[in-house]
């Protein structure tokens, strides 16, 4: 499963990453900012099965990223944070996890979207899960800047 890590602190993101990589056999990548998160997931060639947020960052905050890329992208994101207060305009449909986490918690979110993605390639078997996206946020572009 390919996996993207959005996270500005370098010791969470690398905690986080240590915790992922102790799961499970996944393609994990790194993103500190997102800025560059949304450009990385505003191309359709992305193809992430799951994206770990931050959503306290500098700049551009996670939910901020998660408004932008829902509106281009079928993005299966989970949240990470530890002032859940501070976000309550966050859509219903995204899981959100309280730091600090642990392993348990962090394990489920991703063992979830591996049953998601399994039941949907049945469904679908000649489409492999990273390929899975709706048809409708496959066609569509991101804004011109």
């Amino acid at each position: 499963m390919k996996i993207l890590i959005i996270e500005d602190d370098p010791a969470m993101r690398g905690a986080l990453f240590q915790m992922i990589n102790n799961i499970g056999k996944h393609d994990i990548s790194l993103i500190s900012d997102g800025h560059n998160a949304v450009s990385l997931l505003a191309d359709p060639a992305h193809n992430f099965d799951l994206v770990f947020i931050d959503l306290r960052m500098p700049r551009l905050t996670g939910d901020k990223v998660i408004e932008i890329i829902q509106d281009i992208s079928q993005v299966h994101f989970v949240a990470l944070t530890a002032h859940l207060s501070d976000f309550p305009k966050l859509p219903k449909h995204i899981r959100v996890i309280e730091k600090p986490f642990d392993y348990e918690t962090i394990e489920e979110a991703i063992r979830e979207r591996e049953q998601t993605l399994q039941s949907q390639s049945k469904a679908l078997p000649n489409h492999p899960p990273s390929m899975l996206k709706s048809p409708s946020s496959a066609n569509r572009q991101p804004p011109a800047p």
